[in-house]
């Protein structure tokens, strides 16, 4: 299996993919994604359901964004799976490595990698988070497609910057001529930027206890 993947670069490749394609598959839930008011899978017809849904109300949205998210996080699954065959634990010093440069001028470059914690870390994130999606078909009533597209960029998030490792500078002095980086820490947590980011519309948003008057 190892020879087989090496015979197409597998190595090479696979870190940039795993953090794109949930991007990829996340604009494809909010591009194709809409649905529409409807019941559950399986549920039976009832008539304070569909009263609910005559009215207007929030049943269920039905549409396909729970099969995109779905299938994204399996082909992320399928995909990672080759770097059980491809990890070497005697082999020192980071695998799957790829470095390639970002601003050469500041000696500033994007480089990935990964270790046996990470390796491991790495399947178990992709083998649960389609787990998160089957167990959140039915939960997630309304709005489905912020939830799974936020869903699948978290997954990025979570390897990107947790097990990936994708370190960008941080340091609070600027480069002189002819100054190197040697060493960088990361800047920002992708999820909790976006934690931030929906704490903070939620914050400016109107009071939970007040409701809009009917005319």
């Amino acid at each position: 299996m190892r020879d087989f993947l090496t015979s197409f670069g597998y190595e090479r490749w696979i870190l940039p993919a795993l953090l794109l394609i949930p991007f990829v598959g996340a604009a494809l839930v909010l591009l194709l994604g809409r649905g529409r008011r409807g019941l559950p899978p399986g549920q039976p017809t009832s008539e304070p359901e569909v009263a609910r849904e005559a009215a207007g109300g929030d049943v269920f949205e039905v549409g396909p964004a729970r099969s995109i998210a779905l299938f994204t996080l399996l082909v992320e699954l399928v995909v990672s799976l080759g770097l059980w065959f491809t990890y070497q634990p005697q082999t020192a010093g980071w695998h799957a490595s790829v470095d390639l440069p970002w601003i050469p001028d500041w000696g500033v470059g994007f480089t990935l990698g990964i270790d046996g914690i990470a390796l491991m870390m790495i399947l178990l994130t992709t083998f649960t988070m389609p787990l998160a999606v089957l167990g959140s078909w039915t939960g997630i009533r309304t709005k489905p497609r912020a939830y799974y597209a936020l869903l699948l960029v978290l997954t990025s998030g979570l390897l990107g910057e947790q097990y990936i490792g994708i370190e960008a500078g941080a340091g609070d002095k600027n480069l002189a001529a002819g100054d190197t980086i040697t060493t960088t820490q990361s800047a920002v947590v992708l999820e909790n930027l976006i934690g931030q980011f929906l704490y903070n519309k939620a914050a400016d948003g109107p009071a939970s206890g007040s409701t809009p008057s009917k005319k």
